[in-house]
């Protein structure tokens, strides 16, 4: 229920703009415990998100491993999530992977495999893999190096992250101008993902839609082993565009 009197015409804003005024408290008991993995955590807000809709969802949600350059946003993440394990450094330093970047070759030339010791010991056991990698390369707000920097390939670190550990869901979350990069990050990334076993969906979010007050916009690509994802019904029910 919505706490504050606030009205903002929908019930989406409503719900959010309530969860600023104060933490949600949750009727239903946490059941099932989900394992999740935050790449390019920065300071949390992808660990936030998930563990509240975890939490609202009746399921226990625990992060495993959070992994970023930056040691000071780590360290919020360690205070506020209690991960398994931390790695200050290089997402590429979890694992052994290779991709045709051309896109002419569909699968990992080189199946992903996990090299760190501690996070080798989830496999099989990670419910879903969250990752925010760098967007610089693809803002439109980057001058200098936009649609030409070597950091726009990190996003293929978060599904072979996935595929390693088995994982079977994953969110990856950017910029909307990551649609056009040079690199055709996200049509390479589709095919991988379906010839490793997953089914693959993207929308775009706008933060205004959700009672923010600004008008961000983010690209989210979801898979899922198995089964399917109709981000349709989503797109009708938040007023955002479908791509």
């Amino acid at each position: 229920s919505v706490k504050n009197t606030r009205r903002l015409g929908k019930a989406e804003k409503n719900f959010f703009a309530s969860a600023l005024d104060e933490p949600i408290k949750y009727e239903a008991p946490n059941r099932e415990r989900i394992r999740f993995i935050d790449l390019f955590c920065g300071g949390g807000g992808l660990s936030l998100g998930v563990s509240e809709a975890l939490r609202f969802l009746g399921y226990d949600p625990k992060c495993a491993l959070a992994a970023d350059l930056d040691a000071k946003a780590l360290s919020l993440v360690d205070a506020n999530f209690k991960p398994a394990l931390i790695h200050n450094g290089d997402v590429q330093e979890l694992l052994n992977y290779q991709v045709d970047y051309t896109g002419v070759v569909e699968k990992f030339l080189h199946k992903p495999e996990i090299v760190h010791d501690g996070l080798s010991a989830y496999q099989n056991k990670i419910d879903l893999v969250v990752g925010g990698p760098p967007c610089q390369g693809h803002s439109n707000l980057n001058n200098q190096t936009r649609r030409n920097d070597p950091r726009n390939l990190l996003y293929f670190s978060v599904p072979a992250v996935a595929v390693a550990l088995g994982a079977p869901k994953i969110i990856i979350e950017n910029v909307r101008s990551i649609t056009k990069a040079h690199e055709n990050v996200i049509p390479i990334t589709r095919k991988l993902l379906r010839n490793s076993g997953y089914v693959v969906d993207e929308i775009i979010i706008n933060a205004s839609k959700h009672g923010v007050a600004q008008t961000r916009e983010r690209h989210f690509l979801v898979a899922q082993k198995g089964g399917s994802i109709d981000l349709n019904s989503t797109a009708a029910m938040l007023e955002v565009p479908k791509l």
